[in-house]
């Protein structure tokens, strides 16, 4: 029998994930102690071999890297005659870790069923996207140089220990293509220790750091999630005020100063409009909708679940997105709701129902129809619910 899936509330024990969020997410680095083993069921050494052995692994998802460089992947991958598959060589595989390479295999979540788990409970906790890369070091030699990650990063050690070094960042919250470069630190590290087997390692973003195997097998997950910036709200902000013509017209290049001053005044009035009290809790609707939900599969009752009515008892959860969003139509009759670029229309009466659904709870229509404001709503909603399970935006548990 497997011991309990591991969540993130695991990861951060014994802080709570208010307590973790509050003084720690986006702020300073953390390192927790653990007891040893607590996060090997996630991903052991056997489940490390079976995957290496029956998936056709490529470059640069499979690498191995050693003093900041990676290796000519022809040392450990071999090609068929036509060059369309890559196979892994084994025995020259373990001559390079051997000689002090690290193994990196990036988005392991997709082939190991408990990291997935992991993942997906992260992205619950986070409420971002995260993804999951794996490595495996042997020697002392480290397998990148010094560097700081574009997203959040924790650190769990799942089998024997690694020397890290740890320095605060250079430049505040930096971000791919910035428009400067965050300087190497010269100073001391703000932390350095050896991550122990069950040890936790929380770095945020611009964080450099640098790690090292001590001369023994060592393993490790890196959790990596990406919250939005302000540069994409802003970025959303610009798509959705292409819907004003105002937005859209020509800029006066050709104009006197008088004019000119007109078109930066209605341009700013359009702008502040937009940019209103509720902006972030647009922004983030936005996210959750469009977020990419991983694939729930559950044959053969999934079929059948699928194309049975739903009835009082039937529990339903979202398949696209983690909540959905609800927008007033244009034309000011019902409401909008989308989801991963899909749209629907609705009564407005049945929305504070849909507003409880989500990718990461299921519901009884029981329930969801005691949140609605006349109990003579429910035929509504019961027959909106039939509509978005027959698209695939939900589906009945």
């Amino acid at each position: 029998m497997h011991p309990r899936q591991v969540t993130f509330e695991d990861a951060i024990a014994p802080l709570s994930p208010s307590e973790f969020l509050a003084s720690y997410w986006g702020r300073t680095h953390l390192r927790l102690r653990g007891k040893p083993g607590r996060f090997a069921y996630l991903l052991p050494w056997a489940e490390l071999n079976r995957i290496l052995e029956s998936h056709q692994l490529h470059a640069p998802r499979l690498r191995l890297a050693q003093d900041g460089k990676d290796i000519n992947e022809n040392r450990y991958l071999a090609s068929l005659e036509d060059g369309s598959v890559r196979v892994l060589k084994p025995a020259a595989l373990a001559n390079c870790l051997h000689a002090g390479a690290t193994l990196v295999l990036d988005r392991v979540e997709e082939m190991a069923p408990a990291v997935r788990e992991l993942a997906v409970d992260f992205e619950r906790a986070l409420g971002c996207h995260t993804t999951v890369n794996l490595y495996a070091g042997w020697r002392t030699q480290n397998g990148f140089d010094l560097h700081w990650d574009s997203q959040e990063t924790m650190i769990l050690q799942l089998d024997g220990r690694k020397h890290w070094k740890v320095f605060a960042p250079t430049r505040i919250h930096p971000i791919e293509n910035d428009i400067e470069k965050a300087a190497k630190p010269t100073g001391e590290p703000v932390w350095e220790g050896i991550l122990e087997d069950g040890d936790m390692l929380y770095m945020p973003r611009g964080w450099w750091h640098v790690a090292y195997p001590l001369d023994e097998p060592s393993l490790h997950l890196t959790m990596t999630s990406t919250p939005a910036t302000g540069v994409e709200l802003l970025g959303w902000l610009v798509e959705k005020m292409k819907q004003n013509p105002r937005v859209r017209a020509n800029v006066p290049a050709f104009l006197d100063s008088a004019a000119r001053s007109s078109y930066v005044a209605q341009l700013r009035a359009s702008l502040l409009a937009a940019f209103n009290d509720d902006i972030l809790d647009q922004f983030l609707e936005n996210l959750d909708a469009a977020a990419v939900t991983r694939p729930r599969v559950r044959l053969p009752e999934q079929v059948a679940l699928g194309s049975a009515p739903i009835t009082a008892q039937s529990r339903v959860r979202l398949a696209l997105g983690r909540r959905l969003r609800i927008d007033r139509a244009g034309d000011l009759k019902g409401m909008l709701v989308v989801a991963n670029d899909q749209q629907w229309r609705c009564s407005e009466r049945i929305v504070p129902a849909l507003r409880a659904l989500s990718r990461d709870s299921s519901h009884s229509l029981a329930e969801l129809c005691a949140l609605l404001p006349e109990p003579a709503d429910s035929a509504a909603l019961k027959l909106f619910l039939a509509t978005l399970s027959l698209t695939g935006a939900i589906w009945v548990e």
